[in-house]
Parts: structure tokens; sequence; C-alpha cells
């Protein structure tokens, strides 16, 4: 009787640990990652209640795991407190989404990461989605004024009113670290209905002729405020998060933005102050020790 109770249970567990036809989820893979690049003030928050078992399995030591929503349906005001404690005491967030269409379907939780913290990576391991964010107060009033255009192949017009940087990454004799995820907050705004969906690009080059070392693309609010919706004349606040790989040099790097169409990446060409920029705008210099 018992083992044929308990029979299943360890087929299905020994599959999903040790049969490589079961390794679509790769949490081997990510709890590797996550370890690879861990550092005090680390949390990992997990969506979908079978995930604390199935990655708990891997990550067995290092940055503390917060399962979340705690209930079923979700209850908004219990979360956004949840997510207030974690945040408040951690400076970096794992977040491994898996079957938030049914733990999450309103997708409140990164809705909340999206305004409240700073995405730096988005990754598919499988059918896991993991994403990795900076926690920061997010800006709410532009620090250094832009006025930046991009024009649209239909002749629209996309400005960026300014952004906002934390102080200490442009100011002379400041550094990073590798490791650092670098936090801005972009304010853009339209004139008229747009038709297209545009990503923004935030990349950061030793060389403008290179490959940027690293960089995060995305749409606009993680995703939650594609350009197509955008309402003209208001301004949208998008957070973005570029996180300072490992193994990147010391040096001096270029902080540089953009936008491109999402379905075949052409560039917006962008001007400033009447002057043609290219298809990028320098922000400033970035030094990492």
């Amino acid at each position: 009787m018992g083992f044929g109770i308990f029979y299943p249970t360890y087929l299905s567990l020994n599959n999903l640990y040790f049969n490589p036809a079961y390794f679509r989820d790769d949490y081997r893979g990510i709890a590797r990652y996550v370890e690879s690049i861990a550092r005090p003030g680390d949390a990992i928050i997990t969506i979908a209640p079978n995930q604390i078992e199935a990655f708990g399995y891997y990550h067995r030591s290092g940055a503390e795991v917060f399962p979340l929503p705690h209930t079923r349906p979700l209850d908004q005001a219990e979360t956004a407190a949840a997510l207030a404690d974690v945040t408040v005491t951690h400076d970096r967030l794992f977040v491994l989404y898996w079957g938030d269409e049914q733990a999450d379907p309103d997708h409140f939780v990164e809705d909340w990461l999206n305004t409240n913290t700073f995405k730096a990576r988005d990754v598919w391991y499988g059918q896991v989605r993991l994403a990795t964010y900076a926690v920061a107060a997010p800006a709410t009033k532009i620090a250094t004024p832009s006025g930046a255009r991009f024009t649209t192949p239909s002749g629209s017009t996309i400005t960026l009113n300014g952004y906002t940087l934390p102080s200490h990454v442009l100011a002379p004799g400041d550094t990073m670290s590798p490791g650092d995820i670098v936090q801005i907050t972009l304010f853009w705004q339209t004139d008229t209905a747009l038709e297209e969906r545009y990503k923004v690009f935030v990349h950061v080059y030793a060389a403008p002729d290179q490959p940027p070392p690293a960089q995060q693309d995305g749409e606009p609010v993680g995703g939650r405020a594609p350009t197509d919706s955008w309402e003209p004349g208001r301004e949208y606040a998008d957070n973005h998060g570029v996180l300072i790989p490992t193994d990147v040099p010391a040096g001096n790097y270029t902080l540089m933005i953009g936008l491109y169409n999402l379905f075949d990446g052409t560039r917006l060409p962008v001007t400033l102050n009447g002057e043609a920029m290219g298809d990028r705008l320098e922000l400033g210099t970035i030094t990492v020790k």
C-alpha cells in the first residue's frame, strides 16, 4: 500500500532531477548562474507554488528564497507588503517566472517590480524566465533634461524629456564594480499615437564601434507599456538596469541609449538641439574599477 502511494512521487522527482528529457525547465542552470555572480544582499523570488521544491533541489545555500504569492487568488495588498519587505533588506533580486498565468494572472508582481526596481536581465531557461533586478528607489523626476527627439518612419516623434541616474554613476572620480547594476530612469513622451512597437536599448560601450560588453534591451516599463499603447502628451517613467558582468576589465565605458523596431530591429534616428546624433544618444561615462 505504502509503496503504491509513494512510488509515483518518487518516479516524478527522479525524472525531474535526473532524466535529461525533463530538463526543459533548467533550474540547475539557473542555480548555477545565480551562484556564479552571488554577492551579499541577493534574494530570490519564485512565482508559482511548485518552484520552491524544484529550484531548492539545486539551490541549497546562498541567497534566501521567497516564494510568492502567498495566497490564491493573489492578495495585492499583502503581496505588495511582502515585496516591500524583501526590497528593503536586499540589493539585487533574481525572480523566477513560471506558471504566473495561474499564480499571478494580472502580473501584479512583475508590474510592482517594474515600477519599484530596475530590471537588468531577462533570460529564458527552458520554460522558466529568470529576471534580475537592482533594488533602489526609482526616480520620480528628471535630474538631467534632454529634449532628444527620435523620429519614426511615419514621421512621429518620441521625445526623451530627460533621465535620472544615481548621482555617483557619472560623477568624476566615482566608480562601479563588476556585478553592480547601472540604474537609469528615462522619461519618454510622444506627440502622436504610435502604430509601431519599439524597444529601448541601454548599452555600455568600451569602444563605440565594438559590441557592448554590457546592455539591457526591452520594451518600456519592463514590457508593460509598449509604445503602441502610449497616450500622446503623457510622460512615461521607464526604469532600466544594466548588469556589469563579472569579467569586464577595469576602465572607462560610454553609456548610450536608443530605440529600435521590435520586429525588424531598425533603429530610430535621433537629434539633439537640432543636430543629428546618428541612431544612439550618448549620456556619459561610467568608470569600472
